[in-house]
């Protein structure tokens, strides 16, 4: 935690309903249009300052354990996916609470409850893929390279899955920049055929108004058919 900046400009204390349990809770949530994006990874990760948004962006429901991102706690449970969570989740379940000072231990925590709520209530597989590519920038953070790569692996597989079985966009991804991503995280863990598959699909788009993503592509490419 960095003495130097005040938190409570940058992070929020908002009250949410639990969409399983219907339990009213406070967690802590970043003031994204407080917090300025400098860069970006070429897997389309937002660099942030001063705060790093992906720490506040799990809610955990102390009453349940129920635990999922931000943008998905309006997504509503049906009474079959609240009892799978109620039967495998809350008797089991330690809460763990989100501060300004979160520690890194406890945001992955966060995550790794996310997707196995994810599994559990099984949601959509985008759902479950786009979690566990925020818990591999998480590890990316961290420099813990393996763990960085094993859910990479978890995130492309699952939204390939959804590619071919789920309606646009996919968590806010539409299909020209689902098929970057897959592109991209193929080149990132080693598999340059499936990689340059996705990107020729990008490169090849009709699609208007996507020319940088396009000219990302088409980089990417060259720089992996110079490696071959």
């Amino acid at each position: 935690m960095d003495n130097n900046i005040d938190y409570k400009k940058y992070i929020g204390y908002k009250e949410f309903t639990c969409p399983c349990c219907s339990q009213k809770f406070k967690d802590y949530v970043a003031r994204k249009v407080k917090i300025r994006i400098i860069d970006s990874d070429i897997d389309l990760r937002p660099i942030c300052e001063p705060i790093e948004p992906l720490y506040y962006d799990t809610l955990m429901c102390p009453k349940c354990g129920y635990t999922t991102l931000t943008m998905f706690i309006d997504n509503k449970l049906n009474t079959v996916q609240r009892n799978k969570i109620q039967e495998k989740i809350t008797p089991f379940f330690k809460y763990t609470e989100s501060t300004f000072n979160i520690s890194k231990e406890s945001v992955i925590q966060r995550y790794k409850m996310a997707i196995l709520s994810h599994m559990i209530k099984n949601s959509n597989i985008s759902e479950q893929a786009y979690i566990c590519l925020k818990l591999a920038w998480v590890y990316r953070i961290n420099e813990e390279k393996k763990k960085e790569t094993d859910f990479l692996i978890k995130a492309v597989t699952g939204f390939e899955k959804a590619y071919t079985e789920e309606e646009f966009p996919l968590c806010g991804l539409d299909e020209l920049t689902c098929e970057y991503l897959l592109g991209v995280i193929y080149s990132i863990i080693g598999q340059n055929d499936k990689s340059l598959k996705w990107l020729g699909k990008v490169i090849v788009s009709k699609q208007y108004g996507k020319e940088k993503l396009k000219d990302k592509a088409k980089d990417l490419k060259v720089s992996i058919q110079n490696k071959v």
